[in-house]
């Protein structure tokens, strides 16, 4: 059966975890869960920050395929100006993709797809502007975030419609509902767009600087749930509901700040990079996790850092580009290959920051180390390789999906750029994700199949990994890696 819908929307909320989504902290969000399909298994890609999971999100591919890295990237070719930029970057990025002559990611984008097909996509953020870009980096249809807007002339047309762009806050309340605005009174009846595409920065904005539960994160999580309520009374108004399929998701989760560290100064103590400017060795951050780059590279001191970092309570499991077969350059590491991340841009070495399954204050799990200096210590966190991290939120509904259903089935963010093709009638090729179609009106499939869930352990003696792996439907979700020291 092939399903053809008019519109298809995805809301993204940064860092919204799942064990915020009931009737206390999200009462609209869950009435929404049952009357459409709820996914209990659902996946970030790693490192579970935000703009690699974008990039999977619109590529429906593993940061091996689509390149793009992390929250910051070191830029190997010897040919491009730039070295290490930060992905939340708008003006950096577009200077990356025009340097790449457009193939900032190596995937084709949906917002690609749809424009070649003659549809109409529409980007709505107050994240980054990085991350609003990385959704449309070819420009293939509007985007609107407070660092930026394309086709320029429409943010002077929003500005006489609906006022100007809320200044950025914590929470970012006023900023969120502005795009809901710009949706009703602006681009639904002027656009139409086939797919919208709107983000919300919340609640990982206010839980960086207040923490997971804490009063001012709880409150941003049920203004989000409001804002969502009247998003769908403004979808009622438009006679719009039994046209438009919805799926709702978090690009990561979270965890509480534990410790803070700072690799480049304790690998400069440890006599491996001669100061913080050097480019001996390069290190990369995406905040829950680092990315380690040596300009000259040897096997004898690639080995000497991984016994160093294993020494150090806040370095958790660590992988290397190279090994033989998919484990790493010693017995108690892994390959990159393993997790999805291997390719000439990747770092020499990847290492997720240690996490434990304590509670915070606020009795939620769980504890992490943080490379930063911006957040505190009781704030929030993700990037790491933690279950809490890796395990998000997905809900789906409209004329398209079940009513009531609570699907067990392993899925993922690179499920929804296939999912979202399908919904608008067009086919994709070469994603790693597939089309959840379990999930649609009338289906049967996989109603005999089960998942798997495999365990790869290393075989050190006082140092080993474990890494958990789900496997479906030829496709697999990585859970969570730990360390046993």
């Amino acid at each position: 059966m092939v399903i053809k819908k008019k519109r298809v929307i995805l809301i993204v909320w940064d860092g919204l975890r799942s064990d915020f989504v009931n009737k206390r902290f999200t009462p609209n969000l869950f009435e929404f869960a049952s009357k459409g399909v709820l996914f209990k298994n659902h996946h970030s890609v790693f490192p579970s920050c935000t703009r690699v999971n974008c990039a999977s999100m619109v590529t429906g591919c593993y940061p091996d395929m689509h390149g793009l890295m992390g929250n910051q990237i070191y830029i190997c070719d010897k040919n491009q100006d730039l070295k290490v930029i930060s992905t939340s970057n708008y003006k950096l990025l577009k200077e990356y993709n025009r340097q790449t002559k457009g193939n900032m990611l190596r995937k084709t984008s949906i917002t690609e797809i749809l424009n070649d097909h003659q549809k109409k996509s529409l980007v709505l953020s107050t994240g980054s502007g990085g991350s609003a870009y990385i959704f449309d980096h070819k420009e293939s249809g509007v985007v609107i975030n407070s660092s930026f807007c394309f086709p320029a002339e429409i943010s002077e047309q929003l500005r006489k419609k609906i006022g100007p762009f809320p200044v950025e806050e914590v929470p970012n309340k006023e900023q969120n509902k502005y795009l809901v605005q710009s949706f009703f009174n602006y681009f639904l009846p002027e656009m139409d767009p086939d797919l919208t595409i709107l983000y919300l920065c919340e609640p990982d904005k206010t839980q960086h600087y207040y923490g997971i539960g804490t009063v001012q994160s709880c409150q941003t999580i049920k203004d989000n749930d409001d804002l969502f309520g009247e998003f769908l009374i403004g979808l009622q108004q438009y006679n719009s509901v039994n046209e438009t399929d919805i799926l709702i998701t978090s690009d990561h989760g979270g965890s509480t700040i534990t410790g803070t560290v700072n690799p480049v100064d304790l690998l400069i103590e440890g006599g491996f990079k001669e100061n913080e400017n050097s480019d001996d060795l390069t290190i990369v951050s995406s905040d829950g996790s680092i990315g380690i780059y040596l300009k000259n590279w040897q096997k004898n001191k690639i080995i000497e850092i991984i016994k160093y970092l294993q020494e150090h309570e806040w370095v958790g499991p660590i992988f290397s580009k190279t090994g033989r077969g998919k484990l790493g350059l010693t017995p108690e590491i892994m390959n990159l290959e393993l997790i999805r991340y291997k390719n000439n841009l990747a770092p020499d070495l990847l290492l997720s920051l240690n996490w434990n399954t304590g509670k915070n204050k606020n009795g939620f799990p769980c504890g992490t180390y943080a490379d930063t200096s911006v957040y505190p210590v009781g704030g929030g966190m993700h990037g790491s390789f933690s279950p809490y991290d890796m395990h998000n939120i997905l809900i789906a509904t409209g004329p398209s999906f079940q009513s009531g259903l609570i699907s067990n089935y392993p899925s993922g963010n690179i499920d929804l750029a296939p999912t979202i093709l399908y919904l608008l009638g067009l086919t994709n090729s070469g994603m790693d994700g597939r089309i959840l179609e379990e999930a649609f009106t009338g289906s049967i499939l996989f109603s005999k199949e089960q998942w798997e869930e495999k365990i790869i352990e290393t075989e050190g003696i006082s140092y080993k990994q474990r890494l958990v792996v789900k496997e479906f439907a030829g496709r697999e979700y990585f859970t969570m890696c730990e360390v046993n020291k």
